[in-house]
């Protein structure tokens, strides 16, 4: 079976605007995530987990984006 690999990252400028507070928090009322959680995965660069769709779609209603524009997809 032929499997592909496809790699999703989110975009440098949608990280370099998560590292306000105010985002922060807007992403914790919008997804019920903890905010010290979401936080923490920033500060520490654990990116993947901002993948979950819920927060995409959070980030996207805060950067007034579509999910498509805020990642990178290699295949």
């Amino acid at each position: 079976m032929n499997s592909k690999v496809i790699k999703v990252t989110i975009k440098e400028d949608v990280l370099e605007v998560l590292n306000d507070d105010r985002v922060l928090a807007s992403i914790f009322l919008m997804t019920n995530i903890k905010a010290d959680t979401i936080y923490r995965w920033v500060k520490a660069g654990d990116y993947d987990k901002l993948l979950y769709y819920p927060v995409l779609l959070a980030i996207g209603h805060i950067l007034s984006r579509d999910v498509y524009e805020l990642v990178d997809v290699e295949m």
